[in-house]
């Protein structure tokens, strides 16, 4: 996915770079979202499509699989991204706002 790869670069181009782990984590994160949106809404991911409610619902059911330490670094790790792709754009209001 593009977005991916232009989170990455923002990540690594950061004047406060974050290290290879953390940026590795984050994608992750992400990918397991993704994962999780296509599988749980039968359709292609699109950041437009996700909402507050689709947030709630990848929580809700995370929480199953997922420490609350590890729930709560994924939902930061899609808190930056989508902070990330309304800079560039892409949304123009993140499902956190």
């Amino acid at each position: 996915m593009d977005l991916l790869n232009q989170f990455k670069e923002y990540l690594f181009s950061q004047s406060n770079k974050a290290s290879k782990l953390t940026v590795k984590n984050y994608l992750s994160d992400i990918r397991h979202f993704i994962s999780w949106f296509e599988i749980t809404y039968n359709e292609s991911f699109s950041p437009i499509k996700v909402s507050s409610k689709a947030l709630q619902a990848y929580k809700d059911s995370s929480l199953q699989s997922l420490s609350p330490s590890s729930m709560e670094r994924h939902l930061s790790s899609l808190r930056k991204f989508f902070t990330f792709i309304k800079f560039e754009g892409a949304i123009l209001n993140s499902p956190f706002d």
